[in-house]
C-alpha cells in the first residue's frame, strides 16, 4: 500500500522551473554556475541576494496561489535581478510542483504542513536558501547525485562553508524559518552586541535595546511605544533621540528595520503576508539583513550547533510518524 501511495504522489507532481543565469551587457545569459565570474565583486553578489530575496517576498495575492512559483532568474552585471519565468495559469487541477532536488524541502516536512499557504511558503523559502548559497559561493549546495540530495538534506548535511559567512543567517533562516525565529526572538541586547561589532558607528543602538528589552522586533506595538509610529519617528520619543545621535539611518540597519515595522511599511507587509506570522516575521527579518555580519569562530560554531539542533526538531515529527508506521506494520 505504501508503494502505491508513493507512486500516486509521484504521478501528481511535476518539477518547477528553477534556473540562475548571468547576463553582462547585450551578451546572451548563461547558466551562472558554468560562467567564469571571477570579476564579479562580493558587493554585486550581495546585491543579487538582496534583489532575489525581494522577488521571493513579493506576493501580489497570496489567497489565489495554489502552487509554488517558477523561477528563471537573470542576474545582471549591475546587481539587478529579474524573473523571466512565465506565470502559470491558476488551475486547481494543475499538478503539484516541487523544486529540483537540491532546492527541495524534504517531503517529510512538506506533507506535515496543514495549509497550502504554509506549504508554499516553506517550499519557496527553502529553495531561496539554496539560491542564496549558489550566488554567494558560486557552486551548488550539493555536488552529488539527485537521488542522494534529499536524504542528505533531511539528515542535516548542509554545506560547511555557510557558518562564518556574513549572510549565513539569510541562508539558514530560509532553510529553517524556525531557526530564524529563534534568532529574531533573542533579547535585542544580545543581537546588538554582534551588530555593533560590525557597525561601530551605531553607538545609539543600545538605546533601542533599553526601550524594547527582550521583546522581539516583530512586535509593532512595542516599537510604537518606543517612538516608531505610523507617521514616522515620533518627535521627542526615544527613537527620535537615537536617530539624532546616529544621523543618517543606514538601509538594512536594526534602526531602519524598526522604522519599517513600526510604520507598517514594506517590512510589516512581509510579516503579515504569510499564513503564520511568527515564521513570516523571522524570514522577513533575516532576509532584510538584520542579522548580517562577520562572525568569530565561536559564534560560527554556536550557529552551526543551534541550527542543526533546530533542524532536527523540525524533522522530528516526521521521523516519529515514520516510526509509528513501522511499529504498526510490525504488529500486523
Amino acid at each position: 500500500m505504501t508503494e502505491v501511495i508513493a507512486a500516486q504522489k509521484m504521478s501528481t507532481q511535476k518539477e518547477a522551473i528553477l534556473a540562475l543565469s548571468f547576463k553582462c551587457g547585450n551578451i546572451e545569459p548563461s547558466p551562472l554556475l558554468s560562467c567564469e565570474t571571477d570579476d564579479i565583486s562580493n558587493k554585486t553578489r550581495e546585491l543579487w541576494v538582496k534583489n532575489t530575496s525581494k522577488l521571493f517576498l513579493t506576493v501580489n495575492d497570496e489567497s489565489t496561489r495554489s502552487n509554488i512559483r517558477d523561477w528563471d532568474l537573470i542576474l545582471n552585471y549591475n546587481g539587478s535581478v529579474e524573473n523571466i519565468a512565465p506565470i502559470s495559469p491558476l488551475d486547481e487541477n494543475t499538478l503539484l510542483k516541487v523544486y529540483p532536488p537540491r532546492y527541495r524541502l524534504p517531503e517529510a516536512i512538506r506533507t506535515r504542513l496543514e495549509t497550502p499557504e504554509e506549504r508554499i511558503t516553506r517550499m519557496e523559502s527553502f529553495a531561496l536558501g539554496g539560491i542564496i548559497y549558489e550566488i554567494l559561493f558560486h557552486k551548488p549546495t550539493f555536488d552529488t547525485h539527485a537521488e542522494d540530495v534529499e536524504a542528505r538534506i533531511a539528515a542535516g548535511h548542509f554545506p560547511d562553508g555557510v557558518w562564518q559567512h556574513k549572510m549565513a543567517e539569510r541562508m539558514l533562516g530560509s532553510w529553517c524559518p524556525e531557526f530564524g525565529k529563534q534568532l529574531i526572538n533573542k533579547p535585542l541586547s544580545q543581537r546588538l552586541k554582534a551588530y555593533s561589532r560590525n557597525h561601530p558607528w551605531y553607538a545609539g543602538a543600545a538605546a533601542v535595546s533599553a526601550a524594547v528589552g527582550t521583546v522581539a522586533l516583530s512586535l509593532p506595538f512595542a516599537l510604537t511605544a518606543a517612538g516608531f509610529g505610523a507617521s514616522g519617528v515620533a518627535v521627542g520619543s526615544l527613537a527620535a533621540g537615537v536617530q539624532s545621535s546616529i544621523g543618517l539611518v543606514q538601509v538594512g540597519s536594526i534602526f531602519a528595520w524598526c522604522q519599517s515595522v513600526g510604520a507598517g511599511g514594506g517590512a510589516l507587509t512581509v510579516l503579515l503576508g504569510y499564513g503564520y506570522v511568527g515564521i513570516g516575521t523571522a524570514l522577513g527579518a533575516t532576509l532584510a539583513g538584520v542579522l548580517d555580519g562577520s562572525k568569530t569562530e565561536e559564534e560560527a560554531r554556536e550557529l552551526n550547533t543551534t541550527f542543526l539542533d533546530t533542524w532536527k526538531l523540525d524533522m522530528e515529527p516526521a521521523i516519529m510518524d515514520e516510526k509509528a508506521v513501522q511499529e504498526a506494520k510490525s504488529e500486523i
